[in-house]
């Protein structure tokens, strides 16, 4: 039990960690962990304490994992539009907005559980898989419709939606890295170009002043009003953890639908608290789902419930899921303590650091990290999600859109024409893809990459550039993405 109990607080520490630095993710440990697991250097450690430590890691994660959003690379007044939430910081309330966002995770947790008990309950599992997969296509089809048809540009965002949905095509069937089967495969270098450095370099191409935004206006939280919210966000997080190909993107965008038309009677502001607490809510609800539907539909929903089936064997008992079940409630309960105490401390020390700079030494940090890890095709796939990332800011539409990287495959999957659509898009490779990152590869890279990144920042900083310099550098960079993505992937399919 000493054990189990010492393996959550390392989780915790290391999910506050990959929380708040931007570009390390819960799958990035995992696949160090499965890597380490697979040439057998974790010496004696039980599956009890693996599971329960990649548990912990998870649910910490989504605690921690709002402050960088809110605090790190702060879009220009083009986009706030487009993510709500960030309006908070940029009005002054970044203490409330970490304060609003602690309550909406832990009622997610309290929704999560409810649902899990709700499983226990009848035959509810049973009918998931024998009704669901005959009407997972219609329901995508649905939502990915809704979605489109939701912004005032449909247009733009019918290709946005396509043009993601082309990626994701090409990358999980044609990979010219490692599938995204493999323990750190397409999908770390897809989703880091996609959601990562293009939001990354938008904001320093969209940055309109030097001056650090103030975190430190007061407001007082209105418990009555964070309720429903959380409850719409468990919900959602219900859902998005069952369905496959259905996403935590996806779900926000639909919420923020649902919060705009609540909140007609209510000010702008109710609005944005209103969609922190709903999406806060979703993001831990989906995680715990994600991880517990290996116990009860016997299929992974998340890197950290494929790091666990892997650990299982794809077997878990009754036993394992108490002992998971009791690292998401502890790991829960003390995330809650401990950002609720630290997050107004972060946000403060955050602040006082240059954000263009930290942009940049980020961007440099995953560019990096992609190249040591996967070599030129890994280039190629993060620079041309990069570009497709950029599209929702460029043709003014929410980068939910950019979904469609996962609905669009899953759609074609279940819709029986699978074998068809991809026989007539095929690329063939000449070179196949390594399967096996060793851990210390991923050990190297990460150091290596670490340097790097700090250089840049210091360089940056020494250097005093101004937001016009910056503008102009993002500016040129897009360019040069969209360039070196060409040339990568002509280099990684023909040469």
């Amino acid at each position: 039990m000493i054990e189990i109990i010492c393996a959550i607080v390392i989780g915790i520490f290391i999910g506050i960690f990959t929380g708040l630095i931007p570009g390390i993710h819960v799958n990035t440990i995992c696949a160090i962990l499965l890597s380490l697991i697979a040439t057998h250097i974790y010496l004696d450690i039980g599956p009890f304490v693996l599971i329960a430590f990649i548990s912990s890691l998870a649910i910490t994660h989504t605690f921690f994992n709002i402050i960088p959003g809110l605090f790190l690379g702060i879009p220009g007044d083009s986009t706030f539009a487009l993510l709500p939430g960030h309006s908070l910081v940029k009005n002054g309330y970044g203490e409330l907005a970490i304060r609003i966002s602690v309550i909406g995770s832990l009622l997610g947790l309290v929704v999560g559980l409810f649902f899990i008990a709700i499983l226990f309950a009848g035959n509810i599992t049973q009918a998931i898989q024998k009704y669901l997969p005959d009407y997972i296509f219609y329901i995508l089809v649905l939502v990915s419709v809704i979605l489109i048809l939701s912004e005032k540009n449909r247009l733009n965002s019918l290709f946005v939606f396509s043009a993601s949905g082309l990626l994701g095509i090409l990358i999980f069937n044609t990979p010219i890295v490692p599938s995204q089967d493999a323990p750190i495969g397409s999908i770390f270098p897809a989703l880091t170009g996609l959601f990562g450095i293009s939001g990354l370099i938008w904001s320093l191409y969209t940055l309109e002043k030097d001056e650090k935004s103030n975190s430190n206006k007061k407001q007082n939280i209105i418990y009555m009003e964070t309720l429903l919210p959380s409850i719409r966000g468990g919900i959602a997080g219900f859902i998005v953890g069952i369905l496959p190909g259905l996403g935590g993107a996806n779900a926000a965008t639909l919420l923020l639908l649902i919060e705009k038309w609540l909140g007609k009677r209510n000010d702008k502001d109710y609005e944005d608290r209103s969609y922190k607490i709903t999406t806060s809510s979703l993001n831990t609800s989906e995680s715990i789902i994600a991880i517990v539907s290996l116990y009860f539909i016997q299929k992974s929903r998340s890197g950290a419930s494929v790091a666990i089936a892997q650990i299982l064997n794809y077997d878990m008992t009754y036993l394992e899921f108490k002992v998971i079940l009791f690292a998401i409630i502890f790991a829960g309960i003390l995330s809650t303590v401990l950002l609720w105490k630290s997050g107004p401390v972060i946000a403060k020390k955050i602040q006082k650091y240059n954000y263009p700079g930290l942009n940049w030494s980020l961007i440099v940090f995953l560019l990096s990290l992609v190249i040591m890890l996967f070599g030129i095709g890994g280039l190629a796939v993060i620079l041309s999600a990069t570009i497709v990332g950029l599209l929702p800011f460029i043709f003014n539409v929410r980068k939910g859109q950019l979904m469609g990287f996962f609905l669009v495959p899953v759609m074609i999957y279940f819709s029986g024409w699978g074998r068809t659509i991809y026989d007539f898009i095929k690329i063939n490779q000449r070179h196949p893809p390594t399967e096996i990152i060793n851990e210390y590869l991923i050990l190297v890279s990460l150091i290596i990459s670490s340097l790097f990144s700090f250089f840049i920042y210091y360089f940056i900083v020494k250097k005093k550039i101004n937001y016009k310099q910056h503008h102009l550098h993002a500016e040129k960079a897009m360019y040069s993405i969209f360039f070196c993505a060409v040339l990568s992937l002509i280099i990684s399919l023909f040469i």
